[in-house]
């Protein structure tokens, strides 16, 4: 700050050099440096004392720091987040603050949009509400209906997740507005606040969580040309129908949690409001499968495979993979798609799971026992992830193994038919009668 250029310091090198000086309490310059030639023919020196020196060795760490932090911010193309981060992100359920309860129904379509749009995208490792379904399991809070902020932070920090987006939704006349925030998990800092609106339920599809996902991911720090990249409509891979979304959500955990023939009910519901909704045509196909209908199965598996670009790139490798296993019979190539899905998203529990039927049909016994075991690793309390060890250990001849397994599935899903099952299927095999 010198009104003479020459007595400026001149060089990062007499920068550093001046800093470490400052560090260590020594009033001199060009400590640690080689001899040079000076940039004036008098001499520089520093003589005055240290509690004098500070404010201004501030002021020059400062503007260093900050010069730093500009350099990284334009590598990284004018954000916080270089390109080539995924920082991971969890979306939790919507306040409804319409005032009507018949749009409760929103307080978990608005979060589940935005997740699919969020992972489209490719930017995040997004947090699925299947995730986050296992989380509260492992918190003994399955039964929870509706995740508020503090149990939202709870299950973030659980899995380590980097941020979070609350949010609400409002109504006035036939106008809807969505509200959202994102915060910072460790810190709980707000972020960004976002807000979007439109003309009936249906802008919800339309435009707002289309909106809303770019708001989040400018909050979070990413480049505009990394968000202009990954721009796609999100009634483009899902539906353009809110009811048939709902009913496809209904389905879907219907489904998860064994009730098949509810949940074939559900997703006919979806397909029929919305005949082009993809990923509900292969939900479908996969229920048609536990019940037992095989040409129905094959019907909707043909409809899905004719449908996947409407899907987004999870759920149509998925799709993918169920059209090589039934339809064109091809084994291999199913298993590459699942192992690619496990690489791409790596706390997705189904493509371990079945990974490992895939092992154990093969009597690949301790392969199915690893993917087994990287599915329970994300789900320790995954009933069908336990069933499938029990079944491995029992034709591996570890009879006691199995039953403990199966004992602990008895334990995860009370009210389950299906592990009781298991162990009567294995009492009679030893004889146990």
């Amino acid at each position: 700050m010198e009104k003479d250029k020459q007595k400026r310091i001149q060089s990062a090198g007499d920068a550093y050099s001046e800093l470490l000086a400052i560090r260590e309490g020594i009033p001199t310059t060009h400590k640690d440096f080689p001899e040079r030639e000076p940039s004036t023919s008098k001499e520089i020196t520093v003589g005055f004392a240290l509690k004098r020196l500070r404010f201004p060795a501030l002021i020059a760490v400062t503007l260093i720091l900050s010069a730093v932090i500009i350099w990284q911010l334009l590598k990284s193309g004018g954000t916080g987040i270089s390109d080539d981060v995924k920082p991971s992100i969890a979306v939790i359920s919507f306040e409804n603050q319409t005032g009507d309860e018949n749009y409760d129904r929103l307080r978990k379509i608005i979060p589940n949009l935005l997740i699919t749009s969020l992972e489209q995208s490719g930017n995040f490792h997004v947090v699925t509400w299947e995730r986050m379904y296992d989380l509260l399991k492992q918190l003994g809070k399955e039964d929870t209906e509706f995740i508020n902020r503090e149990l939202g932070f709870e299950l973030c920090r659980l899995d380590g997740i980097d941020f979070i987006v609350l949010g609400s939704v409002t109504k006035l006349g036939n106008i809807f507005a969505t509200d959202v925030k994102i915060l910072d998990v460790q810190s709980k800092d707000l972020l960004r606040s976002a807000s979007s609106r439109g003309e009936s339920e249906s802008s919800i599809l339309e435009n707002q969580i289309d909106e809303l996902n770019g708001e989040i991911s400018k909050g979070i720090g990413l480049s505009d040309r990394r968000i202009s990249a990954a721009r796609r409509r999100v009634a483009e891979f899902t539906t353009t129908s809110i009811n048939a979304y709902n009913h496809f959500l209904e389905g879907r955990d219907q489904y998860e949690r064994y009730y098949y023939e509810d949940a074939r009910q559900s997703l006919e519901n979806a397909v029929n409001i919305d005949p082009n909704f993809a990923v509900a045509y292969l939900w479908l196909a996969q229920t048609y499968g536990k019940l037992g209908d095989a040409k129905a199965r094959a019907a909707a598996q043909q409809k899905a495979i004719i449908l996947a670009e409407n899907a987004n790139e999870k759920d149509r490798l998925y799709i993918e993979a169920l059209h090589a296993q039934n339809i064109e019979k091809d084994e291999e190539k199913r298993i590459r798609i699942l192992e690619e899905i496990a690489g791409k998203y790596p706390k997705e529990k189904r493509a371990h799971y079945n990974l490992g039927i895939h092992h154990w049909n093969k009597k690949e016994f301790l392969e199915a026992v690893d993917e087994y075991s990287k599915a329970l690793a994300l789900d320790p309390n995954y009933g069908s992830a336990l069933n499938g060890l029990g079944y491995t250990y029992a034709d591996m001849g570890n009879y006691e193994k199995a039953i403990e397994y199966f004992e602990k599935y008895a334990a995860v899903t009370p009210g389950d038919a299906n592990p009781l099952d298991s162990l009567a299927e294995i009492y009679f095999q030893i004889g146990r009668l």
